[in-house]
């Protein structure tokens, strides 16, 4: 696969501007993470048939790790959902490249729950882990 530097660029941006409006304004853009997970996602599947994963990835992967690790009860829960999405999309196709799916178990510790996410599906799986965080807030506000 040819390597497109000028999206790897603009997605590299758009992962760090993610980062700055979450912490600075503490607003999340879903729309435009949307299109950068699907996108990062899309490029790091396909890169798996290269063995190697090239170079010109690591700021694109560094970028959206930074955002990955973002974790601050105050951010809204959508925010943190992406989070966790992003993480274990790095991990899957970025980090361990073996035996990779388009799926991944994520056991959340709140609620004691375990749910699957689908990288091709980011609304869905958001909306799974906003739920459960949603739910374990009120279970943790009413106890």
């Amino acid at each position: 696969m040819e390597i497109n530097e000028t999206m790897i660029k603009g997605l590299e941006a758009t992962w760090s501007n993610l980062c700055d409006e979450i912490k600075r304004k503490q607003k999340f853009k879903f729309d435009i993470f949307e299109a950068a997970f699907s996108q990062t996602f899309s490029l790091l599947k396909s890169s798996l048939a290269e063995q190697v994963l090239d170079k010109r990835y690591v700021r694109l992967i560094a970028t959206a790790y930074l955002f990955a690790n973002i974790n601050d009860e105050s951010f809204e829960n959508t925010c943190l959902a992406a989070a966790v999405l992003t993480e274990r999309m790095l991990d899957n196709f970025a980090f361990h490249t073996s035996n990779v799916e388009d799926t991944t178990a994520v056991y959340i510790i709140e609620s004691r729950k375990e749910v699957l996410l689908d990288f091709n599906d980011v609304n869905e799986s958001i909306s799974k882990l906003v739920k459960i965080y949603e739910d374990a807030f009120w279970r943790k506000h009413t106890n």
